[in-house]
């Protein structure tokens, strides 16, 4: 039902619906490290990071547009973390929608996508997820994918997060 890849650059308008969808709805950030609306500056600091990780690692960030119209609904990817105390090259399963597409399988779909692709062509042996703890949505997303809860941490992004891990062993796909 949706298209999980870049459809062309998120720059102008496309970064300003990107921002309007995420980053600046109350009820979304709620739910994402930061808990806060940002800036729409922010949504482009985000851009150039998702795209800058294509360049270094060979993975990154992808829009997620529904199949039918070229709207703009979230994001999904695979990123080394680089906000980690201590740092770490772990890859983290990331991911956002949109408040209308809640609860429509949207992530689940493309988390599985993106999750065999990092496991088949980029080769990875481990994908890691974190949530918000109070985001039960997000962690039954994780559970459905087969990541395991490792429990709950403060390494990442500087606050108390869900910790999920998967290996490339125990992928069903």
């Amino acid at each position: 039902q949706i298209v999980h890849d870049f459809p062309g650059p998120l720059n102008g308008a496309r970064c300003a619906a990107y921002h309007t969808a995420i980053y600046d709805d109350p009820e979304v950030m709620r739910y994402l490290p930061g808990g806060a609306p940002r800036p729409i500056e922010r949504a482009r600091e985000v851009m150039d990071y998702l795209e800058a990780s294509w360049q270094q690692f060979d993975f990154g960030g992808f829009a997620l547009c529904l199949r039918d119209d070229d709207r703009l609904i979230g994001h999904i990817g695979l990123l080394k973390i680089s906000r980690a105390n201590p740092p770490t090259d772990e890859v983290e399963l990331f991911y956002a929608i949109a408040r209308p597409f809640w609860g429509r399988g949207y992530i689940t779909e493309a988390a599985r996508a993106v999750i065999d692709d990092g496991f088949g062509r980029r080769g990875l042996e481990r994908i890691v997820a974190v949530a918000v703890p109070e985001n039960t949505a997000s962690r039954r997303v994780m559970e459905k994918l087969g990541m395991t809860f490792l429990g709950l941490t403060r390494r990442y992004y500087d606050t108390e997060l869900a910790y999920y891990a998967i290996e490339k062993s125990q992928w069903q796909g």
